[in-house]
């Protein structure tokens, strides 16, 4: 099954391009994450008279097997259908304040949807070529540039040893693959909503018909990516620079007239939510996994004491 990346309207890419792009998006950080737990060390020393017999070293090599499976590309495969069960199962464990959280977001759609006609008259009165050039390069962080900077990441953290930078690598890509080609074309599915450039309503929706107006794919995308950087890290440019471009991709999308303001905002509320949501899933299971990638253990061997050390690289 091929999933495809939406590009710019303005700039159409050969169908075949376009999908042997995707599909070499998407297996490099997968393959790279395979071959790099194939290449990892796990070092073991143990001080003891006699050790060749021990029962500890024949559990600590299963111990070792185990953290090798983790690091390859299988284990990377279950951690991304565990996120994707996470996301999509999250209404069933909400509790009342997470219904609030969600009225609220309601809340902030419908406002937007009010200014749906002001804003897009507003924009579209102001078009030119300059809005129109910065509109382009911006909406590519939607698109091709949301697969594009996961896999920046991760050759960074590979390049220079940074566990955290192929954390936000694996985390940006399951967000943008879970909310970008999962839960934004469902709602698009349903609402069915005409884009500006088709019908000359605003509100004008049809269930199931193909119209995929709402929400803002693009936007979703970007805020997905975005938020998953904003989360890892603590610096407030981070935070400026990767919400600020993730808005300007909205605002993009708008000045193209294939938008609303409604589409954009409930976009990057998607996105946001699924991008921070994904992240303090996965930041619990790293903190269990690599608790245990360190031990001393104590053992008796034949009247005297070893000592078993056990690291894993």
């Amino acid at each position: 099954m091929w999933m495809s990346v939406p590009l710019s309207r303005r700039s159409p890419a050969p169908h075949w391009l376009l999908r042997l792009l995707t599909v070499g998006i998407l297996a490099t950080p997968v393959g790279a994450c395979a071959q790099f737990g194939a290449s990892s060390v796990a070092r073991e020393t143990t001080i003891s008279p006699d050790t060749a017999n021990s029962p500890t070293r024949a559990s600590a090599g299963q111990d070792l097997e185990t953290r090798h499976e983790e690091r390859s590309g299988l284990g990377y495969g279950v951690l991304f259908l565990q996120d994707t069960w996470n996301v999509l199962s999250a209404p069933g464990r909400w509790d009342s304040r997470d219904w609030l959280t969600a009225s609220a977001a309601v809340v902030v759609i419908g406002t937007a949807g009010t200014l749906d006609r002001p804003v897009r008259d507003k924009v579209l009165r102001h078009r030119d070529r300059a809005t129109g050039q910065i509109a382009d390069v911006f909406e590519r962080f939607g698109a091709e540039y949301s697969f594009g900077v996961p896999v920046v990441f991760f050759i960074s953290g590979l390049a220079l040893e940074n566990p955290k930078a192929k954390d936000v690598a694996f985390d940006a890509l399951a967000a943008n693959l879970i909310a970008g080609n999962i839960v934004t074309p469902a709602f698009k599915e349903i609402c069915g909503r005409y884009r500006p450039s088709e019908s000359g309503k605003v509100y004008n929706f049809r269930p199931f018909s193909g119209h995929d107006s709402f929400p803002s794919g693009h936007t979703t995308r970007a805020f997905a990516v975005a938020s998953v950087i904003a989360t890892h890290y603590d610096h407030l440019w981070v935070k400026i620079t990767s919400y600020g471009i993730a808005s300007m991709v909205g605002l993009a999308r708008i000045e193209h007239n294939v938008h609303f303001a409604s589409d954009v905002a409930a976009g990057a509320l998607i996105g946001t939510a699924i991008g921070r949501g994904i992240v303090h899933f996965n930041q619990a299971k790293r903190g269990q996994t690599r608790a245990e990638e360190f031990s001393i253990a104590l053992f008796p061997d034949q009247g005297r004491l070893g000592v078993h050390c056990k690291m894993v690289f």
